[in-house]
């Protein structure tokens, strides 16, 4: 890794501006040199494969934690007095090749300057308008060697958390290596047909969850919908998967009490088409506590815990 000794001008890994966190996230992490990511060792195995290696012999499958570090990594200049402005002006590593601003990515670019969209926001999904095949395949180079680590079926070793981005060179990656992506139900627009979170947009390789660690819990929101209009839309949506002939009657069942919207959640993953399902504890447990803000630091993160009763329950 290029570490604390790295010069101002080399770049830091961040997340981009984003339905999430529309500030983006200047995390400070380094960027892996891309110039020798294979890090080559005595045995003739890279750093990265060494590691695979270590986890195959633990672990039956991986979370890929934020798979566009090793896709499409966006990066950001550590010269610019404020973090979340410098990773606002960031561009991707590998997408950038006549920037002004970044003059030090040009030699990294895996595309030409025509294959962008000039009136796109650079952290856009469709900056990259189109790949050929041979761009794809060095796009997925690091997450091949990731599937082959795990042999048998990729969709159900491997989950991929793409969220609501999944930039082109991504997502072209990941249905070249038959990958699916995360779809968090308590996301979705249940009035928007094209959301990306949507249960029924899911593919047999998709993971599907109600919630997740960065999320509140399912009960949490169901409760905090009942005040507003969003629990009736809820209702209606979910009343259409679970009875389309009875929609009305069920409408009425799930409107008198945001438990049973809560439940009604879990019924939708189970039916969608993927393949793969999370339950996150918490939901699992009826908390309604927040593990985590996500793009905070806050001393409050990472406290939850498992309630006491959880055996007995």
């Amino acid at each position: 890794m290029e570490g604390a000794r790295r010069p101002p001008r080399v770049p830091s890994n961040g997340a981009p501006p984003s339905r999430t966190n529309p500030e983006g996230q200047p995390w400070d992490y380094p960027v892996f040199a891309p110039r020798r990511a294979d890090h080559t060792g005595p045995n003739g195995r890279g750093l990265f494969e060494r590691r695979l290696d270590r986890m195959r012999r633990d672990f039956d499958g991986v979370r890929v934690d934020h798979p566009h570090g090793f896709v499409c990594p966006w990066v950001y200049r550590k010269d610019v007095p404020d973090p979340y402005a410098a990773v606002r002006a960031g561009a991707r590593l590998f997408e950038s090749p006549d920037l002004e601003d970044h003059p030090e990515l040009r030699g990294f670019a895996r595309i030409r300057a025509d294959q962008i969209a000039r009136t796109a926001p650079r952290f856009a999904d469709r900056w990259v308008e189109w790949l050929s095949a041979e761009q794809v395949s060095t796009y997925a180079e690091e997450l091949r060697k990731i599937r082959d680590a795990f042999p048998g079926p990729a969709g159900s070793r491997i989950a991929c958390e793409v969220l609501s981005t999944c930039p082109l060179p991504l997502e072209e990656s990941t249905r070249h290596l038959g990958l699916g992506r995360f779809r968090v139900t308590q996301k979705a627009d249940p009035d928007n047909p094209d959301d990306v979170y949507r249960a029924d947009r899911a593919s047999p390789e998709d993971w599907i969850m109600v919630g997740t660690h960065d999320t509140p819990t399912i009960w949490a929101l169901v409760d905090a919908w009942s005040s507003t209009d969003r629990s009736r839309r809820e209702a209606r949506a979910l009343a259409r998967v679970i009875d389309p002939t009875g929609e009305l009657r069920v409408l009425d069942e799930l409107s008198s009490d945001p438990a049973r919207i809560g439940h009604a959640k879990f019924v939708e993953a189970f039916v969608s088409p993927a393949s793969n399902l999370i339950v996150f504890s918490a939901d699992w447990y009826g908390q309604r506590g927040r593990t985590n803000l996500p793009g905070v630091v806050s001393p409050e993160n990472w406290r939850l815990r498992v309630p006491h009763e959880s055996e007995r329950r």
